[in-house]
């Protein structure tokens, strides 16, 4: 039987990146992630909010990111937007 071909939306969950999120997604301790524009990110650990130093390079990189997840996921994610998001 042949290998199954990858359809896009895998492929593109394969390549998808979260950039300056990533570390805090993969650290345990923290329970959300709260983002307010490219350089203004919050965590939660343990029930409290922490500002953080991570930083997107600017808004253009932060909507790549959004937009990147958004075709990634295939629909919109409530958990990803609270808000309304300009461009």
């Amino acid at each position: 039987m042949p290998p199954k071909k990858k359809t896009s939306n895998q492929s593109a969950r394969r390549g998808f990146r979260l950039g300056p999120l990533e570390p805090l997604l993969r650290d345990p301790t923290v329970s959300d992630i709260l983002v307010n524009n490219a350089h203004t990110i919050y965590i939660e650990r343990k029930g409290r909010l922490q500002k953080t130093t991570t930083r997107f390079r600017d808004d253009r990189h932060l909507m790549q990111v959004i937009d990147a997840s958004y075709r990634a996921s295939g629909a919109a994610s409530t958990n990803l937007l609270h808000g309304r998001c300009q461009a």
